[in-house]
């Protein structure tokens, strides 16, 4: 009978692992970190003009997301998000 109370709780813990990987995952900003690094392949990879325009649009509004990701995340040093945000300003104008 006591293995059967494990198999009841077993979905209960799963959960609460799931939400907390989720929760790890929002505080590493792993979205905003990915969507930068494909903004900065697509703007390495772009041909002509209207292609590098775009692929700066892109590359702006990505590294901005994550500057505001980890400006509200507390896995992040003030100093790493200087980082980004210098690169914010050489690619975006500032």
């Amino acid at each position: 009978m006591k293995l059967g109370w494990l198999f009841l709780l077993l979905p209960i813990i799963w959960l609460g692992c799931e939400e907390a990987e989720d929760e790890a995952e929002s505080q590493l900003c792993t979205a905003e970190v990915e969507a930068v690094n494909a903004a900065s392949e697509a703007l390495e990879n772009a041909e002509g003009v209207a292609e590098i325009a775009a692929a700066i649009v892109t590359a702006c509004e990505s590294i901005d997301d994550a500057i505001q990701c980890m400006s509200e995340s507390s896995l992040f040093t003030q100093e790493d998000v200087d980082e980004l945000q210098v690169s914010y300003d050489e690619i975006c104008g500032g």
